[in-house]
């Protein structure tokens, strides 16, 4: 409707009720695993967030900008911890260091806490 990507949300099963939550273009939404927030990525990279209610109807909140993410391309996927806390994120080659690398093991775990 927009030209653009759009985040938008509707019940399911579809009753043709759906409501949008991004404003200026957005893709891959993530639901915080309360359902109470909805996070994706704006063209320009930068990871967004709106609140949600879902009781009798759908309420969204304004859309804010948590962090500039630096992926550049779609097809670059993120996860959100549970909470909505923790983001998981791939680096962008040009911030990538060549001196250290870190392994983090058992991650998922750490995320289910």
């Amino acid at each position: 409707e927009s030209g653009r990507d759009e985040i938008y949300v509707q019940p399911y099963p579809a009753t043709g009720a759906r409501w949008q939550v991004s404003k200026d273009g957005g893709q891959w939404p993530r639901w915080r695993g309360d359902g109470k927030e909805i996070f994706w990525l704006d063209p320009h990279g930068t990871l967004m967030a709106a609140e949600v209610a879902t009781g009798q109807a759908f309420q969204a909140g304004l859309a804010r900008s948590l962090f500039e993410t630096g992926i550049t391309t779609f097809s670059e996927r993120f996860a959100v911890s549970r909470d909505g806390k923790r983001f998981l994120l791939p680096l962008p080659v040009e911030q990538q260091g060549t001196s250290a690398l870190t392994v983090v093991q058992n991650w998922l775990g750490a995320a289910k806490r």
